[in-house]
């Protein structure tokens, strides 16, 4: 019985391994024809990868017990396995992923930020192969859950300053600004640097001295998100909250 559980588990662990090198090589090179769905090819294998952890450390306990002998081989593989799953956990954050039929949200869904081009000129993909259209989604703006937009107190010209820097500090290039600088496009990424989204961020003048922003985010894609825009949202507020912190601290 635990010879044959060992070797479901080193073939599963061949199977996993050679997901995650094929994964990295696709998303690095963008090899992805008709649209294929390399996200969810990665979340499984990242599974596969938790699960595989969960079973080895048993198996390694029980072949110690039975031969006090190591299981270096398993080990390695546990370890190989744990890389991949804390890497993802610190750049996305398992929490972070859903499965809600959408991909695009904004702070504010009364009146949308809006992009200098329309959702089918941004796509990755004009055309999908008919085998993965089942993925598409609707295509419409939901609310950020538990994000509204942000009021501040400083001119929108300051507020928008402090904007670029945070786009600066994340590395995300800025694609275009409107004519009066209030309105800035940025080219955001959270796991493949070349694995774009498209972010806008609105500043409107609210009150006297004051700024009101709005931010958006929407994939290239007519599939589900997977809650990457979430964390592409949430990612920009923190850095601007960092942007404006440094900026009150600097004139006390």
């Amino acid at each position: 019985m635990l010879t044959k559980a060992t070797k479901v588990f080193d073939r599963l662990a061949v199977l996993t391994i050679a997901g995650y090198c094929l994964s990295f090589i696709a998303a690095k090179f963008i090899f992805n024809p008709g649209g294929f769905p390399l996200a969810y090819v990665v979340i499984f294998f990242h599974l596969l990868g938790l699960i595989l952890i969960i079973l080895g450390i048993p198996l390694v306990l029980i072949h110690f017990r039975k031969s006090a002998h190591l299981k270096l081989d398993i080990i390695l593989a546990l370890i190989i396995f744990c890389i991949p799953i804390i890497w993802f956990d610190k750049q996305y954050g398992w929490l972070n992923i859903n499965f809600i039929a959408a991909n695009d949200y904004s702070t504010d869904v009364g009146s949308i930020p809006q992009f200098s081009r329309s959702k089918h000129d941004r796509l990755h993909f004009k055309e999908v192969h008919p085998l993965w259209r089942f993925l598409n989604v609707p295509d419409k703006v939901l609310k950020a859950p538990g994000i509204d937009s942000i009021v501040l107190d400083m001119e929108p010209k300051m507020t928008s300053r402090l904007v670029k820097r945070a786009l600066v500090m994340l590395g995300w290039p800025r694609t275009n600004t409107g004519a009066n600088g209030l309105t800035i496009e940025a080219s955001a990424n959270i796991v493949a640097e070349k694995q774009v989204t498209d972010l806008v961020i609105r500043i409107l003048p609210k009150g006297e001295g004051g700024s009101l922003i709005d931010v958006r985010s929407s994939s290239r894609a007519q599939r589900r998100d997977l809650g990457s825009n979430m964390v592409i949202i949430r990612k920009f507020i923190d850095h601007l909250d960092l942007e404006i912190a440094k900026s009150k601290k600097a004139l006390n």
